[in-house]
C-alpha cells in the first residue's frame, strides 16, 4: 500500500503507515484502538454557578472604590468570568491507544473532530 495521506491539517497527519501528532510520530499498526469521540460535560453547580458567583462578587468589589477591593475585584472577574466563558467552550476529544499508551487527540470543532475520527478507523480497519 503507498502512503497517501488520509486526513491533514496544521496538527494533525493520518496517513496509511503514520499518524503525525506534532512532532510525535506513531507507526499506525501499533493503533490497540480508537475510542468515540467525547465531549466534556456542563456542569452547572460546580462550574457555572459557582464561576458566576465569583464574577459577580468581583463586580461588588469594584463597585466599592477602594483601592484593595478594586484589586481584588479585578481578580475575581478575570478567574470567574474567564471560567465561565469556558463552560461554553468545550472541548472534543478523541483517545487513541497506540503501544498502550492513551493519547487524547482535542480539537474545539465537532466536524473536525469526525473527520479525525473516521480517518483513524478507516487506518485501522485496513490493517
Amino acid at each position: 500500500m503507498n502512503d497517501e495521506t488520509i486526513y491533514e491539517d496544521t496538527r494533525i497527519r493520518i496517513t496509511n503507515h503514520t499518524l503525525e501528532i506534532g512532532a510525535m510520530s506513531y507507526p499506525t499498526t501499533k493503533i490497540e484502538g480508537v475510542m468515540q469521540p467525547l465531549q466534556m460535560e456542563f456542569e452547572f453547580f460546580g462550574g457555572f454557578l459557582l464561576n458566576g458567583a465569583l464574577a459577580l462578587f468581583g463586580l461588588w468589589c469594584i463597585s466599592h472604590f477602594s483601592t484593595w477591593w478594586v484589586i481584588g475585584g479585578l481578580v475575581a472577574v478575570t478567574i470567574g468570568g474567564f471560567n465561565v466563558k469556558n463552560e461554553f467552550n468545550r472541548p472534543y476529544w478523541i483517545p487513541v491507544k497506540i503501544a498502550g499508551e492513551v493519547i487524547r487527540i482535542e480539537r474545539n470543532n465537532k466536524t473536525e473532530i469526525e473527520s479525525i475520527y473516521s480517518a483513524l478507523r478507516t487506518v485501522v480497519e485496513r490493517q
